[in-house]
């Protein structure tokens, strides 16, 4: 889009405009601005040279390389992690320490897994209880002192200018992520949990392989008297409840015999433990790397690929930056009229002629609650007369709140003649509609009927006096492509030249 800001507007409208009738033929969408602008995108790639990369594609393989280098990197880095502490758990004929090996190597992993799964699915963070005040006091005192002693650092080597641009972008990366369910954190999320993945899988091989190679034997220490036998029983139990349930109860863990009789105090040794309790203590240690380290993991990272993948299919292009993008596409060709030009009856989205209003019985007026007054209320009404050759015949306030235009839109839908109104709103074309003013006319429309017509009266700006200025031609041209976007052929708009209100 950056690149075509040069280029002329009236072959980008033809070019964009046929995209969009070409497109909705074809697919009969429902009109949402993302799935255009993504198949416009798309579409816009393929006529690009195959040999020039987009930025998006230059982002993705940047980002697909991170994600291989760092898997590999956190694989090695967890096979020696686990790898070197069961070798160091073994010198001199120590037994390992099942308990705390499987607290490091798995469980630390299992609950970084959990806290993905609980951002993953829109959850906030628990409340953390506030610190006592003299530890907050030290704290701060050590923070706010390396920090500001890191910030005339940084000041002195790259000078306030700098700093000042490298704090804008920091906040701008900053408010990206900080939303767990927009596509920037569910990239960095996904990342992680890539890497998260390389770490399990490095562990998972490590005592896959220390099982097949080593005759090491595994135990367990039990210095403190809250750990008993009992305890371990049923610890065990929890952990290997996953693979018993599918292959039967003595797979792949200790037997109560064999865990009373692994049990050892520090710096006693093996004692002659017996060897065949150790190889099921390993195959305990080896599934539960797998059913609660890379299981767990790998499920993780799948639906955070899909939740990628969902928000890639429904970015937000609803920021006003891609509104001239959508006004080529959506919007009819409209022609703006001089006030004696003929023009079709009910042509959408137009300045309409006085020759062309073909008013019906019931033409009435509402005025904004803001600048509504009697004095404003006299001149529009002379206004319409002088100019287009039609009265009012009742005027109303429109007021600010929602709910009270509601019921005011309830009292019109009421009359008798709801369906065959001319329903007149006066504005200030220097206030362009809003999303509020556009679902009112959308709320006009569903209960005054189809027939019904509904004109928006534009004036220009108030100055100090009390006099009307006239509506600029920017001005016009904003309310014209806003209102092309509802449409509705029976939505016209009509201006009023200052000289008859004034």
């Amino acid at each position: 889009m950056a690149q075509e800001k040069n280029l002329d507007d009236s072959q980008l409208k033809r070019r964009d405009r046929a995209f969009y009738k070409r497109y909705n033929d074809g697919h009969k969408t429902d009109g949402s601005r993302s799935r255009f602008f993504r198949a416009w995108v798309e579409e816009r790639s393929r006529e690009k040279e195959q040999d020039i990369p987009t930025p998006g594609q230059e982002a993705e393989a940047c980002l697909g390389w991170i994600k291989r280098l760092g898997s590999l990197a956190t694989f090695l880095i967890g096979a020696t992690w686990a790898w070197g502490a069961l070798s160091i758990h073994g010198v001199h004929g120590a037994p390992v320490n099942v308990l705390t090996f499987w607290l490091l190597t798995i469980g630390i992993p299992f609950l970084l897994t959990l806290v993905g799964f609980y951002l993953l699915f829109g959850r906030k963070l628990p409340h953390v209880a506030h610190a006592p005040f003299f530890f907050k006091t030290l704290i701060a005192k050590l923070l706010v002192g390396s920090i500001q002693r890191t910030q005339r650092h940084i000041t002195e080597s790259v000078g306030n200018e700098r700093e000042l641009a490298i704090r804008v972008q920091a906040g701008e990366l900053r408010a990206r992520f900080s939303d767990r369910h927009g596509l920037f954190a569910s990239l960095l999320a996904n990342t992680f949990h890539i890497l998260g993945l390389g770490m399990v899988l490095g562990i998972f091989t490590a005592l896959f392989a220390f099982k097949i190679f080593s005759n090491q034997d595994y135990g367990w220490q039990s210095d403190a008297a809250c750990v008993t036998a009992e305890r371990v029983e049923k610890f065990v139990g929890i952990i290997s409840w996953p693979w018993t349930s599918i292959c039967g109860e003595g797979v792949g863990h200790p037997t109560t015999q064999e865990i009373a009789s692994t049990r050892f105090l520090r710096n006693e040794g093996v004692k002659g433990m017996d060897h065949s309790a150790s190889i099921n203590w390993s195959s305990f240690l080896v599934l539960s790397s797998l059913f609660w380290g890379v299981l767990p993991r790998v499920a993780l990272f799948v639906m955070g690929r899909v939740s990628t993948r969902r928000q890639l299919a429904k970015e937000d292009f609803s920021q006003h930056r891609f509104d001239a993008l959508w006004r080529r596409m959506a919007k009819p060709d409209i022609i703006m009229e001089p006030v004696d030009a003929v023009v079709p009856e009910n042509s959408p989205m137009q300045v309409l002629a006085p020759a062309n209003l073909n008013m019906k019985d019931t033409r009435i007026l509402l005025l904004p609650q803001d600048i509504a007054g009697d004095q404003l209320k006299k001149n529009v009404i002379h206004g319409c007369e002088t100019q287009y050759g039609f009265s009012l015949h009742e005027n109303r306030v429109m007021p600010a709140l929602p709910t009270a235009r509601a019921l005011l839109l309830d009292d019109l839908a009421s009359l008798p003649e709801a369906n065959q109104m001319d329903l007149h709103i006066l504005q200030e074309s220097v206030m362009p509609p809003q999303m509020e003013f556009l679902s009112f006319l959308k709320d006009c429309r569903a209960k005054l009927g189809r027939e019904a017509s509904i004109r928006i009266v534009l004036i220009g700006e108030s100055d100090v006096a009390g006099t009307w200025d006239f509506s600029s031609e920017l001005n016009i041209s904003v309310w014209n492509d806003k209102i092309a976007i509802l449409g509705d052929p029976r939505i016209s708009i009509l201006i009023l030249d200052p000289t008859s209100i004034n």
